[in-house]
């Protein structure tokens, strides 16, 4: 073979290699999108490999068909929003969906299940990622929500007829002084009532205005009353109640408890009684055997003895004063059936037949209620 037809074909191979080498390079010059005949984007890497579920520039998605997602997606268990026109996911920014507004972090993902810190404001976000308002719970705290989603901080709500305090974290102040003001377990601002705080009586006006009471100093009592009236320990109304049913019916069932509490109560609100509190109505000269027999001074002086079912009949009671209404008749369910409690009067069976009683009654347990003392 001849030098020139060497060089010739040696020439041939080196513009063929040169060639192929081109060809190579446009499919490998570097990553890039492709539109698909659907209209739908997807990319491609600098090996011209279609890329599948993964991010791209931590910007947009693909999917496991290797195209560019849009709209509301999950992925790796975290919700994000994609721009329907772009691709692009959206970053620090609030969305509107549905007629219910969301938050796209930092990263993307949508706030969900907690409270956060927007532009120094504090949101709270349900599990979907849905912006809430209004009264919610989180780690067991209750919170409020405005209209706008703020949560509402070192601020009075007043709240179904009731105000409540939340603090400087949001959450609702509970069993607390407010400033001149004490809010009880419920969170409630407390008004209209004597309570017990760290073993010293307040007496709260309707407007929560708290004056102290001292120890074993009750008011002046305007009707005849024992003299324990005075000695016994000062309580709050509530707890003189639950202690003076523990003492008359704590052996009975609760139906038996709430009916004793109810006398007291039909007492207070009754022209047929001169005494109009509750102190006085449960210390009325001759009238409930533990205020002088010691029974009552042992409940008030040792609280572990007063059960669960004599506070949840005072506390029904005290619910029942704060409803109730001039005539209002309350009624509770005896043998299956619901009556109306008018009784003012309640004493053994033995008793009653001993006195020689003929008034309508109705039996409860031990104990024999009525209404008129009729002989």
């Amino acid at each position: 073979m001849t030098g020139k037809m060497r060089l010739r074909r040696t020439g041939k191979g080196l513009l063929l290699l040169l060639l192929m080498m081109l060809c190579v390079g446009t499919v490998t010059a570097g990553a890039a999108w492709k539109k698909n005949s659907d209209g739908t984007y997807s990319y491609y890497n600098g090996s011209g490999v279609l890329a599948k579920n993964t991010w791209i520039s931590k910007t947009y998605y693909v999917n496991a068909n290797g195209v560019m997602v849009r709209g509301w997606q999950t992925i790796g268990g975290k919700k994000y929003y994609f721009n329907k026109k772009n691709g692009k996911v959206v970053k620090n920014s609030w969305l509107k969906s549905g007629g219910k507004f969301y938050y796209a972090g930092e990263d993307g993902a949508i706030y969900t299940s907690g409270i956060y810190t927007i532009k120094n404001k504090s949101y709270g976000f349900n599990s979907s990622g849905v912006r809430l308002k209004g009264v919610q719970t989180f780690n067991q705290k209750i919170y409020y929500f405005k209209s706008n989603g703020i949560m509402l901080k070192k601020s009075w709500l007043k709240y179904k007829g009731k105000y409540y305090y939340f603090q400087k974290d949001g959450s609702r102040a509970t069993s607390q002084w407010v400033g001149s003001y004490y809010v009880g377990s419920n969170g409630a601002k407390v008004v209209s009532q004597t309570i017990e705080i760290e073993g010293v009586s307040y007496k709260f006006d309707s407007k929560g205005k708290a004056t102290k009471v001292a120890e074993n100093k009750a008011p002046k009592a305007d009707v005849p009353v024992e003299s324990t009236y005075y000695s016994h320990k000062y309580v709050d109304e509530q707890t003189l109640l639950a202690s003076i049913i523990y003492s008359e019916a704590g052996n009975q069932s609760y139906t038996g408890k709430l009916a004793v509490g109810l006398v007291i109560f039909n007492r207070v609100h009754s022209s047929q009684f001169a005494a109009n509190t509750y102190r006085e109505v449960i210390y009325a000269k001759g009238q409930f055997n533990p205020t002088w027999d010691g029974a009552l001074a042992r409940a008030l002086n040792n609280p572990s003895l007063v059960t669960a079912d004599c506070k949840k009949a005072a506390a029904a009671i005290m619910a029942a004063e704060k409803k109730y209404t001039s005539g209002k008749v309350i009624k509770i369910k005896v043998n299956g059936k619901k009556i109306a409690f008018t009784h003012l009067f309640f004493m053994t069976k033995a008793s009653y037949a001993k006195l020689g009683l003929k008034s309508p009654y109705v039996d409860i347990g031990a104990h024999r209620f009525f209404t008129k003392w009729v002989k």
